[in-house]
Parts: structure tokens; sequence; C-alpha cells
């Protein structure tokens, strides 16, 4: 698999003193505090969402993503027309928070999740900030610049799929380059690396100090 993405830098000792191993991204979910604001970065069908919110509890859970693959005609091997039953992503997604929407406890913001974070709330706002959008170098980067806005002090980002690549389709991804980055070049350390069976792992970071 050619790639021209830069070698992920090496972590030392102190990026992951403390840290934690999960069996399961649902397990370590449970070493997070509750309670507070929550955003998603890429909802996908809204699977993780629901249990985001069913652990976390949060006041405000905010849900970003393109909302586009009802364009998509099979996504991990199912046919789309079969989950969302001529809906469209966002009125599945809809459907499935309604409650939450209705309550005021979910916003949804579509478009480019960088973007829209960047102007949809005051900075320092966040307590965890899930990010699972575009898995490029540049992508993960562009997330990351804007979550780093609006992460509380002691808020906690995770990162899904620390991994080098989706083997399955032959797609490189930047997000290990990303996480160990934020990791050498500033003050945040690893809280916890979840497993996922497929090493589809989630990295979860919080500052040092």
């Amino acid at each position: 698999m050619a790639s021209d993405l830069p070698y992920p830098l090496a972590l030392r000792r102190e990026h992951v003193q403390g840290a934690r191993l999960y069996a399961t991204r649902d397990d370590a979910l449970e070493s997070l505090p509750a309670g507070g604001h929550v955003a998603e970065i890429g909802v996908a069908y809204g699977d993780f969402s629901e249990r985001l919110c069913g652990v976390l509890a949060p006041k405000l859970f905010d849900a970003f993503d393109l909302f586009q693959l009802h364009k998509v005609e099979v996504i991990w091997g199912r046919p789309l027309i079969e989950t969302f039953q001529g809906r469209s992503h966002r009125a599945f997604y809809e459907e499935r928070c309604a409650d939450r929407i209705a309550a005021g406890r979910m916003r949804l913001f579509e478009g480019d999740s960088s973007a829209l974070m960047a102007r949809s709330c005051p900075d320092q706002f966040y307590d965890v900030i899930y990010i699972d959008g575009a898995h490029s170098y540049d992508g993960v980067r562009r997330d990351t610049e804007a979550a780093l806005a609006k992460i509380k002090r002691h808020g906690y980002l995770i990162f899904n799929d620390y991994i080098m690549a989706d083997l399955t389709g032959n797609s490189p991804y930047g997000v290990v380059q990303v996480v160990n980055e934020l990791c050498v070049s500033s003050d945040w350390r690893v809280h916890y690396l979840a497993l996922q069976a497929s090493m589809f792992c989630d990295n979860c970071l919080v500052r040092r100090c």
C-alpha cells in the first residue's frame, strides 16, 4: 500500500504514564465523567451515539456529520436501502434520536465538522469529543485543531480507529500520526487505549497537567 504520509512519531514513557487498557470502547467509556457536554464527529448510523449518551448521560450531545450515507449503495457489506428504508441519512438519525432532540439535549450539525465546530459553540465547551470523521491525515488534523479549541482544560479527546490503515479497503489512515504528534508536541497523554477485534482501537487523550 503506497502512501506519502509522515511516519508516526514515537511516544515516550511520559505520554502513557497512568494509561489504562480496556477490552472494548464500551468498557472504556465508564472511566469518563458523566453529565457534561459531549460531541461526536462522525456519527454514522448512531449506534455509538446511543452508547455515548447512555453511559455519559450528557447535558448536551452535539452530533457532527456530513449526513450523506444515503448516497452510498453498500457500507460494511449491507445495502443502505435496507438500513435507511428510503430515508435520508439525517432523517434516519433524527428519528433514532428523536427523544433527545425534542428534549433539547441533542443538536445536529450537517457539513464539514471542523468548520461547524469552530463556530457552533464557545471555546472550552466540551468535556468529551469523540473523533471519528475523515480518516485522512489532513482530515484528522482539521478535526483535531477544531477540537483543541473547544475541549475543556481537563477534557478528553477520543480518537477512533487508531490504526495505520484499513487493509480491507486499501486505505491509509492518518489517525496514528496526528495522535502521536499531539502527544509529542504538546501536553497531551494517553488516558486509555480501548481494543477492538480487528485492532481499530480507540485512543483517549487527556492533558498531562
